[in-house]
């Protein structure tokens, strides 16, 4: 089941999400300049200036592989959609993330 979206003002709720959609293997969607997106996540990490990234496949408007800035998300929902692991072109030593705490295993 889905959950209401959530209007964010704490930057551990949405990592709380975040990590917990990455774990199940579920979409998400985020409000993230000015737009909704659709993403399955895959990692999330911190910057070497210590910014949470979460870096996923927006499938949505561009689809493809794409590095997002945690701290500008405006909202954030798990659909609750299962998504399958193994994309093509998805490496875990992205040079922007030099700290992983979550990330999709085979």
């Amino acid at each position: 089941m889905a959950a209401e979206p959530c209007q964010l003002t704490d930057l551990k709720t949405m990592i709380a999400v975040i990590a917990a959609a990455i774990k199940k293997r579920h979409a998400i969607e985020i409000g993230y300049k000015e737009s909704q997106r659709r993403i399955e996540p895959c990692c999330l990490g911190e910057s070497y200036d210590r910014r949470w990234l979460l870096w996923g496949w927006q499938v949505n408007r561009y689809s493809g592989w794409r590095i997002f800035n945690v701290e500008e998300f405006t909202e954030i929902r798990d659909t609750g959609e299962a998504f399958r692991s193994g994309r093509c072109g998805f490496d875990y030593s992205h040079p922007k993330m030099t700290l992983v705490h979550a990330r999709i295993t085979s």
